[in-house]
């Protein structure tokens, strides 16, 4: 048997050890870096915000405030039910849970004690992104609930709504793995939110898949994102939960 040379077996071990770690996390910045600031920034200016969104590009098209100035495909249902509460967005697109939790611990929860957080995370954990490989169903919930414990330190009294991986096939090319997913890491949040005190549940799937259980292709337009129709859905569901806390 050849021998194998000290610094490819370190590699090895190397690489062994990156597989076994729950990347998910490890508050690490993303990208996006202008959108950060313009969260920072609107953090400062509305700290009576009783209101806050976070999560990825699916939050942040919602609109509203910091402003996007396009693809805020929600912002006609934003305005209508939570601008009022003086809402924060804090959605960045491409964000995975380690992301949310480096954005959240650098400036973009400075300050706030919002009556009701809402968060929806998890989806882009299940992508590829250069050297950060695709996170399992366990690390993805370990890292939704990392966020989760730093909103209830931050901000003990605030509610914290948590949503549902959405369904996906985004654009028809998604794997049979990243299809399975959402289903599996929701199973999973159900059971550990389900009598967890001041954190709520929100599993949108039933109201956006069709009888084969993909996206509606009514209210998704590329197999991920919503569409303005998503949103009012999204908000139908979510408001009969915030009325209990607004």
């Amino acid at each position: 048997m050849p021998k194998i040379p000290l610094v490819a077996l370190a590699a090895l071990f190397a690489a062994q050890f990156a597989f076994g770690e729950n990347l998910s996390i490890k508050p690490c910045p993303g990208r996006n870096l202008d959108r950060h600031a313009a969260i920072c920034k609107a953090v400062k200016e509305t700290q009576d915000a009783k209101l806050v969104f976070i999560g990825d590009s699916i939050t942040q098209q919602w609109g509203g405030n910091p402003e996007l100035k396009r693809g805020a495909y929600g912002l006609a249902t934003w305005n209508k039910h939570y601008a009022r509460h003086n809402a924060l967005n804090l959605g960045v697109s491409s964000d995975r849970t380690e992301n949310i939790l480096w954005r959240l611990r650098n400036g973009a929860l400075d300050g706030l004690a919002p009556k009701v957080f809402v968060l929806l995370a998890g989806t882009n954990n299940f992508m590829v992104y250069k050297s950060t490989p695709a996170a399992s169903a366990e690390d993805t919930v370990s890292g939704v609930d990392a966020i989760v414990s730093l909103l209830k330190e931050k901000s003990p009294k605030s509610q914290v709504i948590v949503v549902g991986v959405l369904p996906r096939n985004f654009k028809g090319k998604d794997t049979p793995e990243q299809i399975a997913l959402p289903g599996k890491v929701n199973a999973l949040l159900a059971a550990k939110y389900k009598a967890a005190k001041g954190i709520s549940y929100l599993d949108m799937t039933p109201r956006v898949t069709d009888p084969s259980g993909a996206p509606k292709k009514e209210l998704f337009y590329d197999g991920l994102h919503l569409n303005s129709a998503g949103y009012e859905v999204w908000a139908a569901e979510l408001n009969p939960v915030l009325a209990k806390f607004l």
